[in-house]
Order: C-alpha cells, then structure tokens, then sequence
C-alpha cells in the first residue's frame, strides 16, 4: 500500500474510533441520568452513610506540621479510620500538601473508604492557622553594648518553642533611645508572617571613657495608677555608680515627679514616661533609665437615697435635686463638680410611676443625667436608693404598736409594753431590795415614732436602759437616770427622717461651708421633736444606710474609723454649728449623745472637724520616746504593743483657722513623729523624706492658748512636747535642746 493511501486509511479509522468512544459516552451519561449515581452490579443500595464533622477549625501556629492535631478535630461515627488529604487555600484543588505549618488557610478533605456495610463518605472543611503572638517566644538579653556616637543596633536572638526564628521572615526589629549612653536604650521585635504583637527589651550603652552607672532593673517596669491617686514614690536607686539622681516627666499634664526626691503627682488621666538620670561622676558617666506611667481614668458612683415615710403620707418630692443635693457621689477627686442638670424619678419594674402611698411597698429611686467633670472619668455609675411606704403607724403622731420579744411572744402595744418595763425593773432587784443587775430592754416601734409619757414616767431615776429600735439603722437608747425627775414627761416623738432635702431648711451653701477637702457624703437629718427633750439619749445612726447602701463588709470597711461629725442648724443664724462627733464603728454606726432635738448634718470625715478634743501622751519604755495623739483607736493599739498611758497632756481645737493649724510629719527611717506650725518647716522636713500626716489639730491664739514648749535630745534625734515647767527643767537638766513654743493649746483640766 502506498504511503499517502495508508496515511488516508489511518485517519479515517481514527475517525470512526472517536465516534464510537463519543457514542458510548454518550450512551453511558445518559443512563447515569436515568439511573442516579450508583456504583456496583445493583443500581440501588440501602448501606447507611457515616458522618465526619470537625470540632475544631482554628489553630495557633507552633512552628510544627499541624496535620495529626487537625485530624484528632475530626469527630467520626465510625469504626473505619479516615483518609486526610490537605490542601493549601479555601478549596480542594491542586497537589495535596504534606505538612500544614505556615498561617493560612488550608482545606482538609476527610474520606471513609466504602466497605461491605458502609457507603464511601467524605467531609471537607476549611482549616485556618492563625500567627502565633511573639511574646511568647524568647528573645535573649543584649549584652551591654559600646558607646560610639552613632545608633547602636544589635540583632537580638530570637526563639520559639526551641527553634530560632528569621529575622525578615518571622520578625522585624526597630530600635528607641539608642545612641546615648545609658540603660534605657530600647529594642523592639514586631512579629511578622508567622507571628503578630510586639515584645520590647531594654540593653545598655556602656561609656567608652568612663564606667556604667547601672539602675535596678525593676524601675524601668512600667506603672499603672488612676486618676486621683496619692502621690507616690517613683525614685530609682543605682546598683553600680553614685552620681546624683534626677527625675523627669515627658508630659507634666499627666504627672509631674519632684525633680529632687522622685515624688510623683498625677494631674491627669494619660500616658507620660517618667525619666530617673544619674548625673556623670569623675569615675561614671551619665546613666538613665525610665518607665512608663498610665494613668487610667477614675470611676464616679452616684446614689440616689434611700426615703421612708409611713403609709397614706405624701411621697417626697423628687424635684429639688439639683439644688438641694439629695444624692450621694463617689469617686470625685479634688475639687473636680459633676455638670449637667439631674433630676430623680420614682420606678416600679424599670417604669417611670407616681408611687401608690395608700398601701405598704417599695418604689425605687433612680437617678440620671449627669456629666462627668472631664475627660478624666470613666462613665457615670448610678445606683438606685428606694422609697419604703411602712404600714401606718396608727393613731396621728405616730403612736402604734411597738413590740417587746419575750420567751412567750411578742408583747405588744404601748400598755403591755409599759407594762412588762415596769416588770422587768422589779425583777431586777433581790429580795435584799439591791439591783442584782442593770436590765436593758429592746422595744422595736414597728412603725411608732412616738414615745409615750408613760414608758418615761415608769423608767425616770432607774437604773434601766431602753433601747428603741426605729429600723432603717436608727436606734435610740434611754438611760432612766437621765430622764428629768422634776418635770412630768411628755409624749416625745424622736422619729427620724434623713437623706433628703425635702422640708428641710438647711441649704447646700451652710453644708458646703463645714466641708473639707477630705469630708464625704453630708447627710441631712431631721428629728420630729423640736427643741428640749427632758432627758439625755444616744442616737445611734448607722451612716451607711443613711448613704443608701447596703451594709455589707466593703461599706462598712470604707466607713470604719471615719468621723461622723454631727453638726446642729441655728435657724437664727442660718448656719451649722458643730454639735459633737463620733467615730465609725466596724459595723457602719455612730452614737451622738443628745438633750434637745432639731435639724442636723452629719459630715463623714476623716478627722473630726469642731470642738475641743483631749491630747493624749503615751510612753515607750523600750525606746523612751513619746507619742501624742487625740485617736482613741489610735491610742489603744500603742498600748497594746506595750507603749504606757500617761493621761490627757492638753486640749486643742480641732477645727480652726489654718493659720493656727498644727501638722503632724513622720520620719520613716527612724520612726519619729514631729508636731509643727510652721508650714516652712513642714515642706523643708517633707524635702528631706518625712511623710506629712495632714493637719492633726488647731492651736490657739498667744493670748488664750497655753504654750506648749518643744526640746529636742541631740543624742537620740528626737522631740519631746509638754507644758509642765518640773518636767522642763529635768530636760535642760538631761540635755536636752529648748527650742521654744511650738504652739498654743487649751490646758488639760
């Protein structure tokens, strides 16, 4: 056969070979179509399917094929093992990879193999690998590099989970503060690719002419305080080196540092670096180190008050708040005023309501609208006080049914209850006719406010206390000997209303004027009776109730220690006159011993703020210093570490001009304690390390004070006060220094 008839012969068979391969495929699709997507001799087949899911899609990159932790994700209900192919992207496509390591995303195909029981099952899933953060890896310390006038940078080693990393591909370094000499110099290391976040380290620029000076490593750690903090220590101390220190702040707005004892003040919320230089020496250069200070923003709670009335009476009005200042604030800081216009509401279930008087319940008191003073607070939290509607207290006045507990019952209504008193008293005697004990009975008004003329008349000139529980944490305690025996006792309604403005007289501007800077949370309280009361009783107040608070541990921890200062309204003057004062006790309460009733505020502070106070002298006998304080706490734990009572030195006021005040400094390295008027000698002392403790009392004026002489032991560096001339001329005669009056103070009696 010729060449070119073959050649025709051959195409024209291959020809025919395609048409028939495209007939059969074509043939073969169609009954795929009729038939379904089956395999095997039977078209149709009943084998169950299993399921594979994954629990797990994200993974932190570790540097290591990830492929066996990807597979135990797969959650399979099946015997049979699955087959895992991976591939790199979103989508099945391409060559499989072998390992999954790098981030990304990666397709994982999971496939059980069909066996005689089971059909063929696959899943597939999209696997993503996120950057692993670089703090955690490990970045070596930096040797201590030479100064050479130009930017010193050093390739910092690199390691993670055992393996060193790239730099370029799993890291880039940037450098800070790194051409002078110093140990502030700063190498940061940005995570790239594989790795995200920052970690940063400090190394050192070594002087090529004169040694390093080194700081302890733990100033440069950075600081976080919040706005309206206390001042505090942020001097450095050198390891090596003894130049003199000086401070610095990079944003004196935020916080400013005393540039010779390292004292820093915060002045606003922000962020500034706090630099410490060591000056250079003959023998050491110059050395600096710094930290950084966050200064966060401060919390302000505002809380509305709790009101009480009885049922049928009208609901406070809401109205004045602004005004008169019926809410309590917390967390303002110096002399810093909320702004905006606020106004109360009453709530029932979150809604705005008129609260129903006529039957018994609670209302909540909300409070809203406020602006914090500046950008240095956080947004406002209020809390919510609550009107309580006591059920009647029964006939006008107030006169109910109090109740007396006994071992039978409850007693009740003011004839049993007068009645069992006076039992009570007579069982309290012997058949000798001697008191065998002071009883003290518990009569809770439930509801009453008034206390009638016969439960006084019964109690007058015995030797029995009353303690009248009126709720809300106000009680009231009568000694019968303190009840006027000459006059016949009348019906006295001691109720108690406080935390409102609300039929009050007193203004906020007479409140504002007995403030310090210190005091806290002014309420105002008000008692039914007006003017004498024919006898002496202690009200006890609990002054975190009066707040609105729940007395809980951390109200009550807050308060303890404080001075409630209670403060009386002269109508005629339209003034508040000090009253007298006491100290929190550990259960939030305060006792005010009183003769007459009226209007009141009491001011929560932390020092007590008006009348005279007893100046009490305590020994050490182990170390012959004394101490003086006006602290009955104060003083009791002296004496329980062994210090010895000597009894009142002088008295002294405790509210006064502040040309007359008198500050207490300590020395906290050998532990003395100074009293001063002189405000130069306060700041100088305070220049030198010691620690001002504020204002302890006033002094007196030259012509009505007694003087009250200070000498100073050369050989002990201690102070000495007193005003008795014997004990003065044993300490001139013992060598000590007279260094004249201190200052002026009322003599003990």
């Amino acid at each position: 056969m010729k060449k070119g008839t073959m050649k025709k012969w051959a195409a024209s068979l291959l020809s025919v070979l395609l048409c028939f391969s495209s007939l059969a495929l074509s043939m073969g699709m169609r009954a795929l179509a009729e038939d379904g997507d089956q395999t095997g001799e039977s078209q149709t087949s009943n084998k169950p399917y299993d399921t594979i899911s994954f629990t797990k899609t994200s993974f932190v990159y570790t540097g290591s094929d990830l492929s066996s932790e990807i597979k135990t994700a797969a959650s399979v209900t099946s015997k049979r093992t699955p087959t895992f192919s991976f591939y790199k992207g979103s989508s099945a496509s391409g060559n499989p990879v072998t390992s999954v390591v790098d981030i990304g995303e990666y397709t994982v195909v999971a496939d059980l193999v069909a066996d005689e029981n089971y059909e063929f099952t696959t899943a597939t899933s999209t696997i993503t690998i996120t950057p692993a953060s670089i703090t955690n890896a490990t970045i070596a310390d930096i040797t201590v590099q030479q100064y050479t006038g130009s930017a010193i940078e050093p390739d910092p080693v690199v390691t993670f989970n055992g393996k060193t990393l790239k730099k370029g591909t799993d890291y880039k370094v940037t450098y800070d503060n790194n051409t002078e000499v110093g140990s502030s110099a700063l190498v940061i290391v940005s995570g790239i690719g594989n790795f995200n976040d920052l970690e940063t380290r400090h190394f050192t620029i070594k002087s090529s002419e004169k040694d390093l000076q080194v700081f302890f490593t733990d100033y440069a750690k950075d600081r976080t305080k919040t706005y309206g903090d206390p001042d505090f220590d942020g001097s450095a101390t050198l390891s090596i080196g003894d130049g003199a220190i000086t401070y610095k702040s990079s944003d004196t707005s935020v916080a400013t540092i005393s540039e010779k004892t390292g004292t820093v003040s915060i002045k606003n919320a922000g962020t500034t670096t706090i630099t410490a230089t060591a000056a250079a020496t003959e023998t050491y250069a110059e050395a600096s180190t710094s930290f950084v200070l966050t200064v966060e923003k401060a919390d302000i709670t505002v809380t509305a008050p709790d009101k009480t009335i009885h049922q049928g009476e009208r609901a406070p009005v809401l109205s004045d708040l602004a005004r008169d200042g019926d809410y309590s604030v917390e967390g303002l800081v110096g002399d810093d005023v909320l702004r905006g216009e606020a106004y109360m509401s009453y709530r029932k279930n979150g809604t705005v309501v008129t609260p129903d008087t006529s039957e018994p319940g609670s209302y909540d008191i909300a409070i809203e609208g406020f602006i914090v003073p500046s950008s240095n607070y956080n947004e406002i939290k209020y809390v919510m006080g609550t009107l309580t509607i006591l059920r009647s207290s029964g006939e006008s006045g107030g006169i109910g049914t109090p109740t007396i507990a006994s071992e039978d019952g409850e007693i009740k209504g003011w004839d049993a209850v007068v009645s069992e008193v006076g039992s009570i008293l007579d069982e309290s005697y012997g058949e000798d006719g001697n008191q065998v004990e002071k009883p003290v009975v518990e009569i809770d008004m439930n509801g009453s406010t008034v206390i009638v003329k016969e439960l006084l008349d019964v109690i007058r000139g015995e030797n029995i206390s009353v303690r009248l529980l009126y709720g809300s944490g106000v009680v009231w305690t009568i000694d019968g000997r303190d009840v006027d025996i000459i006059d016949e006792p009348n019906d006295t309604d001691l109720g108690v209303t406080y935390g409102g403005s609300t039929g009050s007289d007193i203004s906020s501007e007479a409140i504002r004027k007995v403030l310090t800077k210190d005091s806290k949370y002014p309420v105002r309280v008000s008692i039914e009776h007006d003017g004498k009361l024919g006898f002496e009783a202690t009200l006890s107040f609990n002054v975190a109730k009066a707040l609105g608070e729940a007395v809980t541990s951390r109200s009550r921890s807050r308060l303890y220690g404080m001075v409630a200062n209670l403060y009386y309204y002269n109508p005629a003057t339209r003034a508040l006159e000090f009253e007298t004062c006491d100290y929190i006790d550990e259960k939030g309460n305060a006792d005010f011993l009183m003769d007459h009733a009226s209007e009141y505020v009491i001011v929560t502070d932390k020092a007590r703020l008006g009348g005279e106070a007893e100046v009490m002298r305590v020994y050490n006998p182990n170390t012959g210093r004394h101490h003086l304080s006006v602290s009955d706490e104060e003083i009791n734990f002296l004496i329980s570490l062994g210090w010895r009572y000597e009894g009142i030195a002088f008295k002294v006021n405790m509210y006064g001009d502040e040309d007359l005040a008198v500050y207490r400094l300590y020395n906290p390295y050998s532990g003395e304690h100074l009293f001063t008027a002189g405000v130069s000698e306060k700041n100088y002392l305070v220049s030198l390390g010691w620690i001002d403790e504020g204002i302890c009392w006033y002094g007196n004026g030259k012509k009505t004070g007694t003087q009250i002489f200070r000498f100073y032991n050369p050989n002990a560096s201690d102070h000495h006060f007193t005003t008795d001339q014997n004990e003065i001329s044993k300490l001139v005669v013992a060598g000590w220094k007279n260094e004249g009056i201190a200052f002026y103070a009322e003599k003990a009696d």
